[in-house]
């Protein structure tokens, strides 16, 4: 079988290298990338093809047209049973484009990080209607998205695959040592900065419990913030609430070669999220095997093991995540130790990648044969 994978975010994001490399052991695969990237040498065939951004707005069309001509003739002409769509870059062109290209290929894939932009208007809401109707088999992280999929969008239950989200391994190392301590408990916010992730709900948290317990911990938020999609003054609202004694923002985007040491410091990982469809971020807390501490939602339900691996606090709720923080200050060693006894366990027997591609492989040769 031979399967091209369309992937925007390498090597900011290793979720499709991840993949693409369990995957060969079983097929062949070829992922088109972003041009002037440096390609990986392993099992994988790495095509510069995609539009990589960062040029000027007389130049940008051009070149984003140039290489969807570029992608559409190795569509043609590579003769793939499976063409997978990891991400888009652009919906409202890419979407006619692989309509008009699924013809070239035996199916015609696409892998639902995220079913709407957090931020969608209806225009995207008809649009992603669009991109549902036109492929062959939609892949979901978890249970939850597969029925909203097929409720909201009317997708038979048949043409979609449930894929957990492996766990993140290339470049993550896991730390020899546990970082350097500041003598409180550390939390981390690890991510994009966005509306959804609850970093309101945090620093809200933070200015309810009492002083005795925030003089006990300190809080990291990590990741980048753009200001078109999120403007929020999260550091003036720290000011504000008169937490920010305990709360640092690193505002820019984290390299893998920096992930060991960010989390070799932090004790637990917080995910305070209003809405969610998954989380990668949460993967790789698991991956430095952190225990955590997430919003009451049926997904995070499903990607904790019914709590299995830290606490769930009701959503939206200051209130429930300081009583969550508080709880999490009074572990000791024999907590931290079961928690990540059972992050390994999750590892292995669901969130291993070799999983991933083994189930995804029998979705494909069922998909084919439809």
């Amino acid at each position: 079988m031979k399967i091209l994978m369309i992937e925007y975010f390498f090597p900011e994001n290793t979720y499709t290298q991840e993949l693409g490399n369990a995957l060969s052991e079983y097929m062949d695969v070829t992922i088109a990338c972003k041009k002037r990237v440096e390609l990986p040498h392993d099992n994988v065939h790495w095509k510069g093809l995609v539009y990589e951004g960062y040029h000027s707005r007389l130049t940008a069309p051009f070149l984003y047209g140039l290489s969807l001509l570029q992608l559409a003739h190795e569509i043609r002409s590579g003769h793939y049973d499976v063409v997978n769509i990891q991400y888009m870059r652009d919906p409202k062109y890419e979407i006619p484009f692989f309509r008009a290209l699924k013809k070239h290929c035996g199916i015609m894939v696409n892998t639902i990080h995220t079913i709407l932009p957090h931020e969608a208007t209806q225009k995207d809401v008809a649009l992603h209607q669009q991109l549902y109707d036109m492929c062959d088999l939609q892949i979901v992280h978890n249970t939850p998205c597969k029925r909203q999929v097929a409720a909201d969008y009317h997708v038979p239950a048949e043409k979609i695959c449930v894929i957990p989200h492996g766990v993140y391994t290339r470049d993550c190392a896991l730390p020899t040592s546990s970082g350097e301590k500041s003598g409180r408990t550390e939390f981390l916010l690890f991510g994009q900065m966005r509306k959804y992730k609850g970093i309101d709900i945090m620093l809200r948290a933070l200015a309810l419990l009492p002083p005795e317990a925030r003089a006990k911990l300190h809080v990291t938020v990590a990741g980048p913030q753009y200001t078109k999609i999120d403007d929020t003054d999260y550091e003036g609202m720290a000011r504000s609430l008169g937490v920010e004694d305990c709360v640092s923002f690193i505002r820019r985007h984290i390299p893998p070669e920096e992930h060991p040491a960010l989390f070799a410091k932090a004790d637990i990982c917080v995910f305070p999220y209003k809405e969610l469809y998954g989380s990668g971020a949460l993967l790789m807390a698991y991956t430095y095997e952190k225990p955590v501490i997430v919003s009451e939602d049926p997904i995070f339900r499903e990607e904790t093991d019914d709590g299995q691996t830290g606490l769930l606090f009701e959503k939206n709720d200051p209130q429930a995540l300081a009583d969550a923080l508080v709880k999490a200050l009074s572990w000791g060693e024999e907590d931290h130790a079961a928690y990540r006894t059972h992050i390994r366990r999750m590892i292995r027997e669901k969130y291993s990648w070799d999983r991933a591609a083994r189930i995804l492989k029998t979705a494909f040769e069922e998909a084919l044969k439809r």
